[in-house]
């Protein structure tokens, strides 16, 4: 069984490779690593700018806007989301809004004095429930 499953996945040819990745955000750290930047696959993400459909979310931003806001130069909506940075919900540019809250698998807040909620009530209350995420940032904080 386990050879089959191996075999499988060896001959598994991919239903999409992506054709062009761009890099976005991250700020250069003293030891030369870049954090907060993300490879983007761009191959249904231009066709996505180009119809008005784009929409990205953003997870646990902390203080580095960087891929937000370049997501938002390059035409997309972005919606950021964070709990932890204690600023309240805000429009920041023309299509990006901050949302002072933070996504879990409960209803329940893992710290006091924060506001979470699932992926499928977050796109409800936003309206997006029947809009494609072209992309989905995550930052993992565990508390």
């Amino acid at each position: 069984m386990e050879l089959q499953r191996l075999s499988t996945f060896i001959n598994h040819q991919p239903v999409h490779v992506c054709q062009t990745v761009q890099k976005f955000g991250g700020s250069t750290k003293s030891s030369g690593f870049i954090d907060g930047q993300y490879a983007v696959c761009l191959d249904q993400l231009r066709p996505a700018i180009h119809s008005n459909s784009c929409l990205v979310y953003s997870f646990g931003i902390s203080d580095d806007w960087s891929f937000d806001d370049e997501m938002h130069e390059f035409g997309c909506e972005v919606h950021s989301f964070d709990p932890s940075i204690g600023i309240p919900s805000q429009k920041r540019n023309r299509q990006h809004w901050f949302h002072n809250l933070g996504l879990t698998t409960s209803d329940a807040s893992i710290e006091p004095n924060w506001t979470v909620a699932s992926y499928s009530d977050i796109q409800r209350n936003l309206r997006h429930k029947n809009r494609m995420v072209s992309d989905c940032a995550i930052t993992v904080t565990s508390h």
